[in-house]
């Protein structure tokens, strides 16, 4: 343990800085390409009000840096220095080794979304919503039935789902783009889901749902598609908004109504 502490002694440079709108946009200037989290603007102007109203106080919490100088944590605190034109003290470290990013609040904010975007992941967003339904809902999945969490070790867990699974997802991704009814991340897990037991009916499945939404008005009733879409737009009307677990067994509906006597989509295990 010494070797360690000794090692992290030299590596580490821990200041207490001014930080001036300036200083602040030359940093995020300087660590624009590290992919930090996407920017909460709610968050930002929450934290601008209050250095304007001099509620902010010095807590010690720090501006952590990588060892060539790019911003790992902080950017919220300086995006909403600059919006109130403000100068603040902050405590800094600098030295902090990339790797350690996804560590950084990960029982906090932090999401699976923010770990895909610091490995260049494209749709990460999208991606991150297919892991977590796969995880909980696909009939392969050892935690069918079991809740995703955004907790680190469930969140590492997730970028080996994605390792493993990468090519299928952003495959199925592409296939599904333009799904408005349901959603991205939705169409594409569940057209994944689908091509196992028949890709030929999937295809053409998903490439009906990818319509515009107001042409699934105009659909005849006998329409098993417009059946889904009174169904979908029935749940919202009710409840003000659609859980996932809805979205899913009725698009499970759906699909059986097109197989007809075909075996069932899901397993006794998952969410049927």
């Amino acid at each position: 343990m010494g070797k360690k502490l000794d090692k992290i002694k030299e590596s580490i440079d821990i200041q207490i800085i001014e930080v001036t709108p300036m200083l602040a946009k030359t940093i995020l200037g300087v660590s624009s390409d590290f992919n930090n989290r996407k920017v909460s603007k709610c968050t930002v102007k929450k934290y601008a009000e209050d250095m304007r109203e001099g509620r902010w106080l010095f807590n010690a919490l720090p501006l952590i840096f990588t060892k060539a100088g790019k911003l790992m944590d902080g950017q919220h605190r300086l995006e909403a220095l600059i919006l109130a034109n403000k100068s603040e003290v902050f405590l800094a470290i600098y030295g902090i080794d990339e790797d350690a990013f996804p560590t950084i609040d990960a029982n906090k904010t932090k999401k699976l979304a923010d770990d895909l975007s610091k490995l260049n992941v494209v749709d990460n967003e999208v991606v991150a919503g297919f892991i977590r339904l796969w995880y909980s809902y696909s009939r392969t999945s050892e935690n069918a039935k079991t809740r995703f969490s955004k907790g680190y070790c469930q969140r590492t867990k997730a970028l080996q789902i994605y390792d493993t699974l990468k090519y299928d997802i952003h495959e199925c991704i592409e296939y599904c783009r333009g799904t408005e009814i349901i959603g991205l991340n939705h169409a594409s897990f569940m057209y994944c889901e689908c091509r196992k037991i028949d890709k030929e009916l999937a295809d053409w499945l998903f490439k009906e749902l990818a319509i515009p939404m107001e042409q699934f008005e105009v659909l005849d009733n006998e329409n098993p598609l417009k059946w889904y879409y009174d169904r979908v737009k029935y749940i919202k009307s009710q409840r003000g908004k659609i859980e996932v677990e809805d979205l899913l067994k009725n698009l499970c509906g759906l699909w059986n109504m097109y197989r007809l006597k075909g075996k069932e989509f899901f397993s006794s295990n998952t969410i049927i």
